[in-house]
């Protein structure tokens, strides 16, 4: 727990801004993420997405450290938690969504692109195809229904 602490406080010194672009905060989240246990993993996934919700600047960074690729990796590995692999996927539903949202059409492509990489088309596709931002559902009912595309993710994914 002691190196927990000290995460979070090189992360707020590593920010030091308080706009939303947070500099490499986003590659301490990322290292976190694939070298931690579980509660960590799991924290971290939140963090980075909010870290990258409507802000190009940090979306770029996370691209430009292959952090799509790390989160396959997570979501891929069969002997992962299955609660972590499960957050990761509901991480590509809201990172995709927050594309579909809010950036370009260029980075919206892009984004898809690299799914296909990933996961196949199949899998790819219907990530992009949902959109969990425009829902109208309270709180509770939108937590169930990313839970249940998620789970569905997983059964979309082809096998590496």
């Amino acid at each position: 727990m002691e190196y927990w602490s000290y995460s979070w406080c090189e992360l707020e010194m590593n920010s030091g801004t308080s706009s939303p672009y947070v500099g490499r905060t986003h590659q301490v989240v990322l290292d976190i993420l694939m070298t931690r246990g579980i509660l960590e993993q799991r924290a971290c996934l939140d963090t980075l997405l909010a870290l990258l919700v409507d802000c190009s600047e940090n979306q770029m960074d996370f691209k430009e450290q292959y952090g799509l690729n790390k989160i396959a990796d997570i979501v891929k590995d069969s002997d992962r938690d299955d609660h972590v692999r499960l957050k990761c996927s509901e991480f590509l539903l809201l990172y995709s969504g927050n594309a579909k949202e809010n950036c370009g059409v260029a980075f919206k492509s892009n984004i898809q692109e690299d799914l296909k990489k990933l996961f196949g088309e199949k899998c790819a596709s219907f990530i992009c195809s949902m959109n969990l931002f425009s829902s109208a559902l309270d709180s509770q009912v939108r937590q169930s229904e990313l839970s249940f595309l998620a789970k569905q993710v997983l059964d979309y994914m082809q096998p590496y």
